[in-house]
């Protein structure tokens, strides 16, 4: 449900328990670039890469920064431009799809979401062994090529029973996955990322989202969204860029809303 200016906080408050509400805000159709107000948490994973012998894949997406001292946000643009290059890469063929560039982009997504994804790097065995490259591949192939029959859903349920060959994965990180490789796959499925700030904010404060909040998330953004691109000038509107505003409001949004 959109909810008209002047939001209340929690603005989740006005709709049945588990359900979305969102500010309507002067949406623009195109995603805006992510709105940093500190580097802190990148910062931090940054650290973390490099101090675990990932330097390689720093190196792949930010050859310029040598320390994460220095990483600015345009740094983090750059970033999330660059995975995206390389999975469209991927998918176009243009890149082998094998372990090397898959594990580059799926430290990639890490970098780029903050110290919050480390628990694959942390835990026994690292990074390799706590997030298994061959089924990463098979989640990849579940976005690139979803089950038409399934145009909202696309291969979610499929994807949600590989998951658990993950340690440390949970709902918020799986769908940074998710949102980066649909934006480029060349179907009109799109999933958008479901974590804390958007689940605290806009559907209800249960702490972390969990699996099941995920089918009731996607189809009511997506009936949120069909109200919006009937709108002047907001057709070509996306998933993304609705969840991606939704983000920046948060970061950016009256006192109370989480961040």
């Amino acid at each position: 449900m959109l909810i008209p200016h002047p939001y209340p906080v929690p603005v989740h408050a006005l709709v049945a328990h588990g359900h979305l509400a969102i500010p309507d805000l002067a949406w623009v159709a195109s995603a805006p670039p992510l709105a940093l107000a500190n580097l802190t948490t990148i910062r931090s994973m940054f650290t973390l890469l490099m101090n675990q012998g990932y330097a390689p894949t720093l190196a792949h997406y930010l050859p310029h920064v040598g320390a994460a001292a220095v990483l600015s946000p345009a740094d983090i643009i750059s970033l999330e431009n660059s995975i995206l290059v390389d999975i469209g890469a991927v998918i176009a063929g243009g890149l082998p799809y094998n372990p090397v560039n898959l594990t580059h982009i799926a430290i990639g997504i890490h970098l780029w979401g903050g110290i919050t994804g480390r628990s694959p790097f942390v835990r026994g065995g690292g990074f390799l062994i706590n997030f298994p490259i061959h089924i990463y591949g098979d989640i990849v192939d579940l976005i690139v090529n979803h089950a038409p029959a399934h145009p909202v859903m696309g291969n979610w349920y499929d994807i949600v029973a590989l998951q658990y060959h993950f340690h440390g994965l949970g709902i918020s990180f799986l769908t940074k996955h998710l949102s980066f490789w649909s934006r480029m796959s060349p179907h009109a499925i799109m999933f958008p990322i479901l974590d804390k700030v958007i689940k605290n904010n806009f559907i209800h404060p249960n702490i972390t989202p969990n699996w099941n909040d995920y089918p009731r998330y996607l189809a009511e953004l997506n009936a949120d969204l069909a109200l919006l691109k009937a709108r002047a000038g907001l057709a070509m509107m996306s998933i993304h860029s609705m969840e991606r505003q939704l983000f920046n409001f948060s970061l950016i949004g009256a006192p109370g809303w989480v961040r």
